[in-house]
């Protein structure tokens, strides 16, 4: 009985610890990404370019408004940053897309 009782705790151990989940701080350097062009517009999805920017605007997005029309976030905010610069007529070289928020910025 008391292997029992230490085998059944050993195994329920070790699936318990198999899910546990692990904090790990990953840092990359000299790293390159594959940026997404949208209307000739770089987008920068969940990263930061290298070069040197400055920030024209920023629009946020609610998460309902890209439910309906079957596009991503990032598309989107590229879409609702395009027809800002437009409208504004304000010259941009990509968008930034940080979770709701997408920052048009110009290069320096």
């Amino acid at each position: 009985m008391k292997r029992f009782f230490l085998l059944s705790t050993l195994l329920f151990g070790f699936f318990a610890a198999s899910f546990a989940q692990t904090s790990t701080n990953i840092t990359a350097t000299n790293t390159a990404a594959t940026v997404r062009k949208i209307s000739g517009k770089g987008i920068f999805y969940m990263c930061e370019p290298d070069k040197e920017y400055e920030v024209v605007f920023k629009k946020t997005i609610l998460i309902m408004m890209g439910i309906n029309t079957g596009e991503d976030i990032a598309t989107t905010l590229a879409a609702m940053c395009e027809k800002e610069g437009r409208k504004e007529k304000i010259e941009y070289d990509a968008v930034i897309v940080q979770g709701v928020t997408g920052t048009a910025i110009k290069f320096k």
